[in-house]
């Protein structure tokens, strides 16, 4: 059971300085069934900032920090069941030529498990380790907007992610397309 109590703030321009910034206190409850001891309640501090600069009409510096607390997906040996999450972006979006666009970004996640987690790798292979991934990426889109609406691209990103846990790790280059419907 989580509930989140925080506030922050919004600035909306399209000439210079946009974007929101919020910040607050998870309160992470396990919930057990039966007469068993409840565990004591976890507060943590969690944040959502995304900002972009606007240096022109074509052109948009953004970067972007969150915060969380969440459950997690695997089974905790000992500790809550719980992994924090801290992410970093950056992005650029620039206008070329007419409607052509390029659109570049980049980011860190840290990814850390409360305690020890258990994981089947396979039907006679069980991991017990605590988790602590590391996760970059970046990536490119090349785009062309028809009237305004709808955006067709190509992209292409890269990921590797580093984890304590082997069969987690990824590296990898991903290519394809893009649309984007804006109503």
């Amino acid at each position: 059971d989580s509930n989140r109590l925080g506030g922050g703030f919004e600035v909306a321009s399209t000439t210079r300085l946009s974007g929101r910034a919020i910040g607050g206190v998870r309160s992470f409850r396990l919930r057990r069934a039966g007469d068993g001891p409840k565990p004591d309640d976890v507060l943590e501090p969690y944040a959502a900032v995304d900002l972009t600069y606007h240096f022109g009409p074509r052109t948009r510096l953004g970067a972007a920090y969150s915060r969380d607390l969440q459950y997690s997906a695997f089974t905790a040996v000992s500790g809550r069941p719980t992994i924090r999450m801290d992410t970093y972006r950056v992005r650029l979006d620039k206008g070329l030529v007419g409607a052509l666009d390029l659109r570049l970004f980049g980011g860190f996640t840290k990814l850390t498990s409360d305690g020890p987690v258990r994981v089947a790798i396979g039907p006679d292979d069980i991991v017990t380790a605590i988790r602590d991934d590391e996760v970059w990426e970046g990536g490119a889109d090349l785009g062309y907007t028809f009237r305004r609406h709808l955006r067709i691209g190509v992209a292409a990103s890269y990921t590797e992610r580093r984890s304590t846990i082997d069969d987690f790790g990824i590296e990898g280059l991903l290519v394809g397309g893009t649309i984007t419907f804006t109503p």
